[in-house]
C-alpha cells in the first residue's frame, strides 16, 4: 500500500503570510497562485491546483546559471529557489492524485535540484517511483528523507522501514529469476558433456556471504 504525503508546503498559508522583504517582486504572483492552488487541492480539485502551480512557477521562473553563480549565496537566490522547489513538489503531489506518476517522479526531481535539502520533494519523489515499481529508488528517496529529517517517528523513517522488506523480496525474486536462467544455461552447455548444474553444489558461507562451488558426481543418488 502506497502511503502519498499529502501536506502542502505552505509554510503560513500564502493569502496570510507576508513575502519575504527580500524576495523579488515575481514572487508575490507566484504566491497567489501558490494559495489558489492549495485551496483547489484541499477540495480534491487536482487538476487546477496543478495548473495554479505550474503558474507559480511561471511567475517564478528558475534564475539563469550565470544569476545562480553571482547570487548563489544571497538571501534572495536561495528563497527562489526554495519557492520554485515548494512549487514543484506541489505539484508532483497533484501529479501522483491524477496517477501521472512519472511525471510526479521528474518534478520531484526538478525541485530537489533547486533545493536538495527539501524533505517532501524526496517523500513525494519516494510515492512515484513506488507507484512506478521503482523500489530501490523509493527506498533511496526515503532514506534520504530520514537522514534530513531525523527521528524515529517521522514520516521518512516511517516510509523506509515499511520499503527494506519490500526491496529485499524484490531483490530475492531478481536472484532468484537470474539463477534459473542462469542453469538453464548452464545445463543446455553441460549436457554436451553428459553433466548438468546438478552436479555442481553451492554452499553459501554465511560469515562472507560468498558461494563455495563443489563438484557431485551422483547427484541422483544424494
Amino acid at each position: 500500500m502506497v502511503q502519498i504525503v499529502e501536506h502542502h508546503d505552505d509554510d503560513g498559508d500564502a493569502a496570510t503570510r507576508p513575502v519575504e522583504s527580500c524576495s523579488p517582486p515575481e514572487s508575490v504572483a507566484a504566491e497567489e497562485h501558490k494559495a489558489r492552488g492549495n485551496a483547489c487541492f484541499a477540495r480534491g480539485e487536482w487538476e487546477d491546483a496543478a495548473r495554479h502551480y505550474t503558474l507559480a512557477l511561471e511567475a517564478a521562473p528558475a534564475s539563469t546559471p550565470e544569476e545562480r553563480k553571482l547570487d548563489e549565496d544571497t538571501i534572495v537566490e536561495r528563497v527562489r529557489r526554495r519557492d520554485r522547489a515548494v512549487y514543484l513538489s506541489n505539484r508532483a503531489a497533484c501529479r501522483v492524485k491524477l496517477g501521472s506518476h512519472r511525471q510526479a517522479e521528474e518534478d520531484c526531481t526538478a525541485a530537489i535540484a533547486e533545493d536538495d535539502t527539501f524533505v517532501k520533494a524526496y517523500l513525494r519523489r519516494s510515492a512515484a517511483r513506488e507507484r512506478l515499481d521503482d523500489l530501490e529508488g523509493a527506498l533511496a528517496d526515503a532514506e534520504r528523507a530520514a537522514e534530513l529529517e531525523p527521528g524515529s517517528h517521522t514520516q521518512a523513517s516511517t516510509s523506509a522501514e515499511r520499503l527494506r522488506p519490500l526491496v529485499e523480496a524484490k531483490r530475492e525474486e531478481m536472484r532468484a529469476e537470474m539463477m534459473a536462467k542462469l542453469k538453464s544455461l548452464g545445463n543446455s552447455i553441460l549436457g554436451n558433456f553428459g553433466l548438468s548444474t546438478d552436479n555442481f553444489k553451492a554452499e553459501k558461507d554465511d560469515a562472507t556471504g560468498s558461494y563455495n562451488i563443489q563438484f557431485v558426481q551422483n547427484p541422483s543418488t544424494k
